[in-house]
């Protein structure tokens, strides 16, 4: 398993967007999956973003650290103050 930002380090200036829009549907698949199950991550940067397997392409984009989550419940979904 590779953090995401280690993969992308050494192209720092350039990701192909084909690559990019892969981890971008991904992660935006894991960001509404908390926030169905009510769960604020608030930490949300590369470092936590891990991606397994060895193909770009192909590998599968995981959201991790929760250390900073809160859950909420529907009535307080919005925006809250900065963390």
């Amino acid at each position: 398993m590779v953090r995401f930002i280690e993969l992308i380090r050494p192209c720092l200036a350039f990701l192909p967007e084909v690559e990019a829009l892969h981890v971008t549907k991904q992660l935006a698949r894991a960001i509404a999956h908390c926030h169905a199950h009510n769960v604020a991550h608030r930490d949300l940067k590369p470092e936590n973003v891990l991606i397994a397997g060895s193909h770009r392409l192909k590998s599968r984009v995981m959201l991790c650290d929760f250390g900073l989550c809160a859950m909420y419940t529907p009535e307080q979904r919005g925006l809250t103050d900065f963390v």
